[in-house]
């Protein structure tokens, strides 16, 4: 790790972005993930300014912070350990374990969950049309406790990664399917925009009597007073995950 430094070169980029490129190395026979950004990007500030609370409250593990931070200039160069599968949509397309599908949902939705309504950032860039910036380690059993939460990883953890455009407030558009029978959302919920994506990726071109359980979960949030705080919605929504993973044991 001591050879990354400022006069590290980028080579064979994975990011598709050429001014924040991300590259993986290996140095004495261990792979490293290298990201290059902005000083002033709010995943520093995240990496920084709240690094401590993250420690504190035992999640620092569970969302993806760098091993070690390089500044040079005015951009920052952070070091990662390299995780082992991109979880998209169309790797979710793939999957044909309805049992593993709802467990990753759940180790999400509690990490964006814990992102949103106690470091007050939301991630901007995680599910909007499609699953993005969401990695698999592999076999890493953990526990993740979050407000009343506690869930139990007993195999692979899926961790939210790259908060380049987390902010105070939700800046993504408000696409169709914050509509329910034509009634809007008075808010934008990343955690329903991950279940719903997730959802529309894992059923596409499966006919399995499963999409029935979240079209009726649908209509009960539309029942359930969702129209109250942006919290009491999520907290909706992880209750029914629990719910559908408690079924299935």
């Amino acid at each position: 790790m001591d050879k990354i430094n400022c006069n590290f070169k980028f080579e064979n980029t994975l990011g598709k972005y050429h001014w924040r490129p991300v590259t993986r190395v290996n140095f004495g026979g261990k792979d490293f993930i290298v990201k290059k950004d902005h000083h002033n990007s709010p995943e520093y500030k995240l990496y920084t300014n709240v690094r401590k609370k993250l420690e504190k409250d035992k999640m620092d593990h569970i969302i993806n912070l760098p091993e070690k931070i390089i500044r040079c200039g005015k951009y920052n160069y952070y070091v990662f350990e390299p995780l082992d599968i991109d979880y998209t949509g169309e790797y979710i397309e793939k999957m044909t374990n309805y049992k593993e599908f709802i467990d990753y949902t759940i180790q999400v939705c509690l990490q964006i969950f814990y992102a949103n309504h106690i470091l007050k950032l939301f991630h901007n860039d995680i599910a909007l049309f499609t699953i993005k910036n969401i990695m698999i380690k592999k076999n890493s059993p953990t526990t993740i406790k979050v407000s009343k939460f506690s869930y139990e990883v007993k195999g692979n953890l899926a961790k939210v990664i790259d908060f380049g455009l987390a902010k105070s407030r939700p800046a993504a558009k408000v696409p169709k399917f914050y509509f329910i029978e034509k009634q809007k959302f008075p808010y934008i919920s990343e955690i329903f925009t991950i279940y719903y994506n997730s959802c529309l990726f894992f059923f596409r071109q499966k006919f399995d009597t499963k999409i029935n359980v979240y079209n009726k979960f649908l209509k009960e949030l539309e029942e359930s007073g969702y129209k109250k705080k942006l919290k009491y919605f999520d907290i909706i929504i992880l209750k029914h995950l629990f719910k559908l993973q408690e079924e299935l044991k």
